[in-house]
């Protein structure tokens, strides 16, 4: 069967092959000739094998059938997607609106045509669908939406809070990890890889009401091309956080490091106190509902994540925000640490009025955000005293710190049994609570400290009129209730988390990849572990950050007394800084260390130290896997590898060296 190009239109119905009516006048008829053929040409590698729903009546011409209107020969696209914009035309009795293009360039006229025809032929697809969607049997059907880059700890908490509040959901990533594995039960349609057909619904061959892409995504991925084809709305993160956090009291979270710490703290801590909250953070949080990285409460209060990333959090109007730290972070798209200080800037003054901004004061960075925030409403009202949600008068910005000169101060710092750190809060030189936390480290305290201040202004919310004394006491009591539920809190998904024991090894996994992280989670496993050695096996995440980092990376290994590192994770870059995992090796001081290209050679080699060298001593060792690829894997592997592995023995019973396992030669080792 062909189809032909002698279409003859008239309002009661079409005498061509395909029965295509209500395209009135020779003026339409001549335009959908021209254009409509072309714009569907130009997407063919996209709409090729998708299955577009159209009633079954529809009768199909085949597939590149040479169609010569004028301009060469075309040849016809996707068959069902030609033939539901057809239908669709029939049944809503359309007329294009084809505007004439007043340019000289007849090429120019061409294209233009097309490229209005097309935008009122997209736009009118999505209508109908939306209508044959009412239709069904289901008189309130679900809206959907597709997550192009389902997979990541990002979008992966929005999909299963979309299910959770009754979204249809899809999605795709190009590897299977545990997180699709969680929507795939949670009832997510998941794919790996990236396919046009994918869009689709997989009963009613309807495309989604709408596509969030993740920040990692290319816009010339084939899912985000083809959703432009079918006209379906294109979220970027950012844009969808903004478009799904309007209308909540919205309390966001920033800062380069300590944000998703933070997050799960105050998620914790206000659902522990009762609190029906909904709250995303971006790391998997055992406490959180199948452990996973998100909360559906039913209240107006939304806990969040703010990403800083390609601008992601500038979409957002918290009420109340917290900004941990601003450092040199994502040097992939920020220059330099001035450019970062700035977008810090303008996501702050996107606050809404009368809100508060809680800031980490012994950050240099964040001190300069005061300013930023205060000088936005100058002219308005007293930045210092204004009537806000969080207080009869309260301060537009509260401070927080270990140092003198903050609001909000914690003092007398003690490891505890626990092997974590207790210390006392302080507001205003008055003592409000004593913290014991489970997990060790300074940066836990500043970040536990953070909650504390928050749930203490949340407190004094619903208070009106309250007196001096009468506010010092709603916030002591919040305080106190607060440090209770910190002290249960158990950490993150990969942040210091306990892999596993193998001989006298205690392995440990955490995502630290910034010379800042690094530091930090040195000087919490030297505070629990303070007697044994430290060995850490680093993984370079990006080429970018290691060529720019390079010397801030050389003295942050200072506390261990190993350290292996491995080749860069690329993640999405090419080596175009001509950069290796040795070059770190070369200026690292302090401890020895070593250049391991591969993980499967350090699983090798550890495994070997562990089981038959005599490196280890009586007092055990604590081994750090570091970064925010794939060196996760390398403490199970190594638990998995040492189960199995064979001890050779000599005659005289004194261990063999494996013949595949080379001994650390002195130059090997930097000393």
């Amino acid at each position: 069967m062909g189809i032909s190009m002698d279409y003859q239109f008239s309002s009661h119905g079409a005498t061509g092959v395909g029965g295509i009516s209500s395209l009135a006048g020779r003026k339409a008829s001549h335009a959908f000739r021209k254009f409509a053929f072309a714009e569907f040409d130009q997407q063919k590698s996209l709409l090729s094998g998708m299955k577009v729903a159209c009633p079954s009546h529809i009768r199909v011409p085949p597939l590149n059938y040479p169609l010569d209107y004028g301009f060469g020969v075309h040849h016809l696209l996707e068959v069902e997607a030609w033939a539901c914009v057809c239908w669709q035309n029939s049944r809503r009795r359309y007329r294009p609106r084809v505007k004439k293009i007043q340019v000289k360039s007849s090429d120019r006229r061409r294209s233009g045509y097309r490229e209005v025809w097309s935008y009122s032929q997209r736009r009118n697809y999505i209508e109908i669908q939306a209508s044959q969607a009412k239709l069904r049997e289901d008189p309130i059907a679900k809206p959907s939406v597709h997550f192009i880059g389902i997979g990541g700890s990002g979008l992966s908490a929005l999909a299963l809070l979309a299910l959770k509040q009754g979204w249809k959901v899809s999605g795709s990533d190009c590897t299977f990890n545990e997180r699709l594995q969680l929507l795939k039960e949670a009832g997510a349609s998941v794919y790996v890889g990236h396919a046009a057909e994918q869009l689709l619904d997989k009963s009613s061959s309807l495309p989604p009401d709408a596509v969030v892409v993740s920040s990692a995504i290319p816009t010339d991925n084939v899912e985000v091309e083809a959703a432009k084809v079918l006209g379906v709305p294109i979220y970027r993160r950012g844009d969808w956080i903004g478009r799904i956090t309007d209308g909540y009291e919205l309390l966001a979270i920033a800062g380069s490091h300590g944000k998703s710490s933070t997050t799960a703290m105050l998620a914790t801590v206000l659902k522990n106190l009762g609190q029906d909250i909904t709250a995303v953070v971006g790391a998997d949080v055992p406490q959180f509902p199948d452990g996973a990285n998100m909360i559906c409460g039913h209240s107006r209060r939304f806990v969040l994540e703010a990403d800083e990333y390609d601008g992601c959090f500038l979409n957002l109007a918290p009420s109340l925000a917290v900004v941990t730290t601003v450092d040199w972070e994502h040097v992939d798209i920020f220059p330099d640490e001035a450019s970062v200080r700035k977008i810090f800037r303008e996501f702050v003054q996107r606050m809404k009025p009368g809100g508060t901004l809680v800031l980490c004061g012994d950050s240099a960075g964040t001190k300069l955000l005061s300013t930023a925030f205060t000088s936005d409403e100058v002219g308005n009202n007293d930045a210092e005293t204004t009537k806000s949600q969080y207080g009869r008068v309260s301060r537009k910005v509260v401070t927080y710190g270990l140092g003198n000169g903050n609001d909000w101060q914690a003092m007398l710092l003690t490891p505890n049994v626990q092997g974590g750190t207790s210390y006392v809060v302080v507001h205003s030189g008055r003592p409000m609570a004593m913290v014991s936390l489970q997990l060790p480290g300074t940066h836990y305290v500043l970040n536990s400290l953070a909650v504390i201040v928050v749930a203490s202004l949340l407190a004094t919310q619903d208070i009106e009129s309250p007196s001096d004394e009468e506010r010092f006491a709603t916030m002591k009591k919040a305080a106190e209730a607060a440090s209770g539920a910190l002290g249960q809190f158990t950490g993150l998904r990969r942040r210091f988390e306990f892999v596993g024991k193998v001989k006298d090894c205690l392995i440990y996994d955490d995502y630290a990849h910034h010379p800042t992280e690094v530091r930090a989670v040195l000087q919490a496993t030297r505070q629990r572990f303070d007697q044994q050695p430290i060995w850490v096996v680093f993984q370079p995440h990006t080429y970018s950050r290691l060529a720019k980092l390079l010397h801030d990376f050389a003295p942050a290994f200072s506390a261990a007394d190993r350290v292996i590192v491995t080749e860069v994770y690329s993640a999405r870059e090419d080596n175009t800084w001509n950069i290796s995992g040795a070059d770190l090796v070369e200026v690292i001081t302090g401890p020895p260390a070593i250049f391991v290209p591969t993980l499967d050679e350090v699983v090798k080699r550890l495994a070997w130290e562990l089981t038959v060298s005599e490196i280890v001593g009586s007092q055990g060792v604590i081994l750090l896997t570091l970064g925010a690829g794939d060196i996760t894997e390398v403490g199970y592997a190594l638990l998995k590898e040492v189960s199995t592995y064979p001890v050779r023995q000599k005659a005289d019973g004194t261990a063999l060296i494996s013949p595949s396992i080379s001994l650390v030669t002195d130059n090997e080792v930097k000393p």
